[in-house]
């Protein structure tokens, strides 16, 4: 994160106008970003007023500013947007009045990172868990399949577990007739499509 500046290199740009107010036009609004884009912030003090100082919190924490970027007008930029600052909470305010603020909230699109193939070799009867990373937002839909075929669920010892940011699948007891073969984790989303890893699952 850093402050704005008119040499500073922005290959995509996001400008948001805060001005202080008694109720500020964008308090609570969001911003869509891509991974790896530069956001720009800008906060304006009230058209009349002047020689007012600014102050800008990231989540709560305070900001720290370079002289000349303080006073009636500040500027932030953060570059390269990271995961990280998904759903973080940006506040621009007066140093003298806490109450005189506005604030926007990063919203961070990426993909989940699913890719590839990992070999695994496991002993007949025993109990194995493939796991994908899917964290990612938009949130994407999974679904598993085994020699690309949609996994069966019914009677084979299979488990499904998911969460935001993981998609577990469990085989207990594993039998080679019915489990060796390449499963794959595969995900789709509006935004980003079909992604998917898989695993090539040799019994032993």
């Amino acid at each position: 994160m850093a402050e704005c500046s008119s040499g500073f290199s922005l290959t995509s740009i996001i400008l948001v106008a805060v001005r202080l107010q008694s109720t500020p036009q964008v308090n609570g609004s969001w911003i869509t970003a891509e991974l790896e884009d530069t956001v720009s912030l800008t906060c304006l003090v009230e058209a009349g007023e002047s020689g007012k100082e600014l102050q800008w919190f990231r989540n709560g924490g305070l900001v720290q500013l370079k002289e000349g970027n303080r006073v009636d007008q500040s500027s932030l930029c953060i570059t390269p947007v990271s995961k990280e600052d998904n759903g973080v909470t940006f506040t621009c305010q007066l140093r003298t009045d806490a109450s005189a603020n506005a604030s926007v909230h990063l919203d961070v699109h990426f993909p989940p990172e699913l890719a590839g193939t990992e070999p695994m070799s496991v002993e007949e009867d025993s109990d194995v868990v493939l796991t994908c990373n899917i964290h990612a937002n938009p949130q994407v839909t999974v679904t598993w399949l085994q020699d690309g075929i949609e996994l069966d669920m019914t009677g084979r010892g299979y488990a499904l577990f998911q969460d935001g940011a993981e998609a577990r699948l469990s085989i207990t007891k594993i039998k080679r007739s019915l489990h060796q073969g390449t499963y794959s984790c595969e995900t789709l989303s509006s935004k980003y499509g079909h992604r998917n890893k898989s695993f090539q699952l040799t019994v032993q």
